[in-house]
């Protein structure tokens, strides 16, 4: 607007232009100083919405289908960006699968007497990322269980691995499934013992993977024990190196026979002395080992990464396993069992067509050679079987269930290591098949993504000086230049 006319009028105007822009400036200066001194004591994070949910997977939306009362998933983690987004995604994924699951996201800073009640009535400390609240259960959920950390921080793909998912189907099991069942590892024949942590003969990395899963482990000796126990709901016999005698075989036939469930893990060489039994199953076994050297960078691994299609297998595409001088494990007749139908049988993993059947235990290094026996691949090295299932009306009759893997060195603690999660997740899905529990229990980590920005003290101190700084220094000196090219 025009100035006022008159010199008086004028000089007024001056002075209180001159103090509206001093006002102006010391309250931008005090906007700026206070927004700097609270973004200095407080972490900023803004949120990001996500292009699409990933969901979950049906594992552990079969146990959220299961819940039969309220479940309050309590989210303490907002000062916590990288940890925080995936868990609230999973819950808010989980309260989307079914009305029943509930999400509280609470900031220690803004729902002090929430979190301050959780505290003293739980005992939570800074461990803890979350609590599950079930009935007149409650579950914390500890940073260590949702993230899964690298043993070298600085080398090559240290990144963090969430395992969110895992935890809360873990805990979920135990909400909705509370019994454990109870799986024997026979021993007394230089099998692989569950309790060792032993590289090479120790199972102990299998045996804790189970426990996760809530399964009881325990050690048989049927020389001891006179039998199979009546609680036994799976019995695993992991490379023996001594052979089980006749008595002992005729026990783990009578438990099978009764709608017993059985995994057995046979390495290459050797005589167990089940092999005449295996073949009245129609598993049929081979002397040799396979070499595929086109999938592995050591002679003696089978690198597997195709499945065929069954239920064991199912959620397995782009996961591997390393089997680790396999044998192979074919379904079909025998001379002892004329007539048994195959079809009852399924194979799980093949070798490559690459691979072959080493007859020779000393060739090194080994070289397919047809006219001294080997058997070019591809070649079955897994198959699963069950006898007895029947359904009548609404009524489901019990099966017996036995899965026969062509390794056993590939789930001692040395061959877990060596394989990865792909070896695990094989044998727990093997096994949560011979319980007829559901499958998907066994899930592979995610890479914590941040759906956050957060600023650091460094960045906040480049925000304010471009802010404050950079842009309204920009702008005089815009205005200056203009100011100039009109004044000369």
């Amino acid at each position: 607007m025009p100035p006022p006319a008159g010199p008086y009028r004028y000089r007024r105007f001056r002075r209180w232009m001159s103090v509206n822009v001093a006002l102006a400036l010391g309250l931008a200066a005090a906007a700026a100083v206070l927004a700097n001194v609270l973004t200095a004591r407080l972490d900023l994070a803004w949120t990001l919405p996500r292009s699409r949910a990933d969901g979950i997977s049906p594992g552990l939306r079969a146990l959220v289908d299961r819940l039969e009362a309220p479940l309050d998933v309590v989210l303490l983690t907002a000062r916590q960006p990288r940890l925080h987004g995936p868990l609230r995604e999973l819950a808010e994924a989980m309260a989307a699968a079914s009305p029943r699951v509930r999400v509280e996201d609470l900031d220690p800073f803004r729902d002090v007497r929430r979190v301050e009640d959780l505290v003293q009535r739980f005992g939570l400390d800074e461990g803890h990322a979350g609590l599950l609240l079930y009935r007149d259960r409650a579950i914390p959920l500890t940073d260590r269980e949702l993230v899964d950390l690298p043993a070298d921080p600085e080398g090559a793909g240290s990144d963090p691995r969430f395992r969110g998912e895992e935890a809360l189907a873990i805990h979920l099991l135990a909400l909705v499934e509370p019994r454990r069942p109870v799986v024997y590892f026979l021993q007394g024949h230089g099998e692989l013992d569950p309790e060792s942590f032993d590289a090479v003969r120790g199972a102990s990395r299998l045996a804790q993977a189970m426990r996760r899963e809530r399964l009881e482990v325990r050690r048989l000796d049927l020389r001891e024990a006179g039998g199979v126990p009546e609680d036994a709901e799976c019995v695993v016999i992991a490379g023996p190196k001594e052979r089980i005698t006749a008595a002992e075989t005729d026990l783990l036939r009578r438990y099978l026979g009764r709608n017993g469930r059985m995994l057995v893990l046979l390495d290459a060489g050797g005589d167990t002395g089940l092999d005449a039994w295996l073949a009245e199953w129609g598993v049929l076994l081979e002397q040799g080992w396979v070499v595929d050297p086109q999938r592995a960078f050591v002679e003696s691994e089978v690198v597997v990464r195709t499945y065929a299609p069954h239920p064991i297998t199912e959620g397995l595409s782009g996961t591997t396993t390393v089997l680790v001088r396999p044998r192979t494990v074919r379904v079909g007749e025998s001379a002892e069992t004329p007539g048994l139908d195959p079809s009852d049988g399924m194979v799980l993993l093949n070798s490559s067509p690459e691979s072959w059947l080493e007859k020779d235990p000393q060739a090194r290094p080994a070289r397919l050679e047809p006219e001294r026996g080997d058997v070019p691949g591809p070649l079955p090295l897994a198959v699963a079987l069950q006898r007895g299932a029947r359904q009548v009306v609404d009524t489901r009759f019990p099966s017996s269930r036995l899965v026969v893997i062509g390794s056993a060195e590939f789930v001692s603690n040395q061959g877990m290591a060596r394989g990865g999660a792909g070896n695990s997740r094989l044998v727990l899905r093997a096994v949560n098949w011979l319980l007829e529990r559901a499958p998907g229990l066994d899930l592979a980590p995610r890479p914590m993504v941040a759906d956050r920005i957060t600023l650091t003290r460094e960045d906040r101190e480049r925000l304010f000086v471009s802010v404050f700084v950079v842009m309204p220094g920009t702008l005089l000196g815009l205005g200056l230049l203009v100011w100039a090219r009109r004044k000369f």
